[in-house]
C-alpha cells in the first residue's frame, strides 16, 4: 500500500509537459471567485474526459461551495445553482495535480507539488516558486490557513514556510518533509512529518514529538484546546490529549484524512470508506466508496468526502452518491449565448474586449492570428455570470510587439465559443 507521498510521486511521474503561454495585462472588471457550501453528494463521473479529475487529494469548504483539488486541477460544485465548474492550471503547469487546496476569502491557494504554489485569485491565477519566492523547494504537499489568516506550507525536502500580506517567513525550527499540517481557533499550528514527527507552534515555541513508533504522519487534526489527532502509517490513529499520546483502538491502519465535527465527533477518511469516532466507539460507513483522501464537515454536519472515483457527502444518516442523472441538461434551463465586442478598432495602441457570460464557469480569453498561432491569453478563470472587459495592447508572448494586420480574438465559456476579427494597424 503506497502512501500518500509516495502515490503522489507515481502520479507525477505519469504527468506529461505542456507548451509554455504567458498572459496578457488583463482589466477585469467584476470576477466573482464563488465559493459556496452543498448539502448533497455527487460523483464526477459524469464531467468532460480530463485526466485525473475523478482523483480527488484534499477538499476545501466555504459559503455554498465545496471546492475539490484534483489530479486534474481544481472542481467547484455549487449545489445551491446546481452546477459544478472546472478550473485547470494555467497550461503552462507540467502537472495539473493539486494535492492540497485552502480558501482565504476571494483568494484560493494550491500546492502543486514539484510546481510550488499557486494563487486563484480575481479570476487571475498566480505562480510561487524557488526561482521566484522564497519557497526553498517546488515540491509542496500540504496548505492549512491559520486562524490569524497566515497560509501554511509544507514542503518535501525542506519545513515549513508562511505567507501573509506578502511577506514570507521559513522556519528552521521545523523537521523537514511536512505532509500535514492543521491549524486551531487559539492560533496553535500541528504539523506531521513524513518521517515520524509530530510538531506543534504556538506562535513562540516550537514542541517537536518523536514517538518511537510513529513512522510517517499521514494526517492530522487539530481539537479542542491544546489537542490533535494524527494517522500514523500503517498503525491507525493517535490522540493528544492532556499531554498523552493515546491509541485509538479500532481506526483503520491506513487513514489519509481526519475532521472533527461540532459534537467533538471525530471522523476519519480511510483505505475503505469513513470512520467516525465518538469517544468510545468506532462505527464505519461506506466501505463500497473505496479509499476516501479527504474528510470535511460542513456547518450543518454534512461530512463531505473525497475519494478517488470522485466526491460524495454523509448527511449524519446516510452515505450517498450524487447519481449522474441528477445533473441532466434538462434540469437547468438553457444558458444564453455569450457576447463579445472589441473597441476601438481598428486600433493602433490598445484595444479594449468586452464579453458578458450568461453561466458560471471556466471561460478563457485569447487572441491568435489569422493562421491560427495563439499570440496572447488574455483571460483564463472561473467567471460568474456578468459583463467583463480586457485591455490587448497589440503585445505578444515574450514582450514583442505584434505586427500589423488582422487578428482573431476568441472567447470560450462552458459549451459555446465565440471569436471576432480585429485590426491592428501601426
Amino acid at each position: 500500500m503506497l502512501s500518500k507521498g509516495e502515490k503522489m510521486d507515481n502520479i507525477i511521474s505519469q504527468k506529461s509537459s505542456r507548451g509554455e503561454r504567458d498572459m496578457c495585462i488583463t482589466k477585469i472588471i467584476m470576477v466573482l471567485f464563488a465559493l459556496t457550501i452543498t448539502t448533497a453528494s455527487f460523483s464526477f463521473s459524469d464531467l468532460p474526459v480530463l485526466t485525473g479529475l475523478n482523483y480527488i487529494n484534499d477538499i476545501a469548504i466555504q459559503g455554498d461551495t465545496v471546492i475539490c483539488a484534483t489530479n486534474g486541477g481544481i472542481i467547484i460544485w455549487d449545489k445551491k445553482n446546481k452546477t459544478y465548474s472546472v478550473c485547470p492550471l494555467p497550461e503552462h503547469v507540467s502537472s495539473q495535480c493539486v494535492s492540497s487546496c485552502v480558501a482565504d476569502g476571494e483568494a484560493l491557494w494550491c500546492a502543486v507539488p514539484n510546481e510550488g504554489v499557486y494563487l486563484l485569485k480575481n479570476g487571475v491565477w498566480s505562480a510561487f516558486n524557488s526561482n521566484n519566492s522564497p519557497l526553498p523547494r517546488n515540491d509542496v504537499r500540504s496548505i492549512a490557513l491559520g486562524s490569524d489568516g497566515v497560509k501554511w506550507f509544507g514542503i518535501i525536502g525542506s519545513g515549513v514556510i508562511s505567507y501573509m500580506n506578502n511577506n514570507w517567513s521559513a522556519y528552521s525550527e521545523s523537521p523537514p518533509d511536512v505532509i500535514s499540517i492543521a491549524s486551531t481557533s487559539n492560533g496553535v499550528i500541528w504539523f506531521g512529518n513524513d518521517n515520524g514527527f509530530v510538531t506543534r507552534f504556538d506562535g513562540m515555541e516550537w514542541k517537536i514529538f518523536k514517538i518511537e513508533s510513529f513512522t510517517r504522519i499521514l494526517a492530522i487534526s487539530a481539537m479542542d484546546g491544546d489537542n490533535a489527532c494524527i494517522s500514523n502509517f500503517m498503525d491507525g490513529v493517535w490522540r493528544y490529549q492532556n499531554g498523552d499520546w493515546l491509541k485509538v483502538e479500532g481506526s483503520s491502519n491506513i487513514v489519509y484524512s481526519i475532521a472533527v465535527d461540532k459534537s467533538n465527533r471525530i471522523w476519519f477518511g480511510t483505505v475503505s470508506g469513513i470512520q467516525m469516532y465518538d469517544g468510545s466507539t468506532i462505527l464505519n460507513y461506506g466501505k463500497e466508496y473505496g479509499q476516501i483522501n479527504s474528510v470535511e464537515v460542513d456547518s450543518e454536519g454534512n461530512v463531505w468526502c473525497g475519494s478517488t472515483e470522485g466526491l460524495y457527502m454523509f448527511n449524519r444518516t446516510r452515505f450517498v452518491p450524487f447519481v449522474v442523472e441528477s445533473l441532466a441538461v434538462n434540469d437547468h434551463i438553457p444558458a444564453k449565448e455569450p457576447s463579445l465586442m472589441t473597441f476601438p478598432n481598428p486600433f493602433n495602441d490598445s484595444t479594449t474586449i468586452e464579453f458578458s457570460i450568461h453561466e458560471s464557469g471556466y471561460s478563457s480569453l485569447r487572441v491568435y492570428s489569422l493562421s491560427g498561432q495563439l499570440i496572447k491569453q488574455c483571460v483564463s478563470a472561473i467567471l460568474a455570470p456578468g459583463k467583463y472587459s480586457a485591455i490587448w495592447g497589440g503585445d505578444v508572448a515574450g514582450n514583442r510587439v505584434a505586427s500589423s494586420g488582422i487578428y482573431i480574438i476568441q472567447l470560450r465559456t462552458g459549451k459555446y465559443e465565440k471569436s471576432t476579427k480585429i485590426l491592428l494597424l501601426k
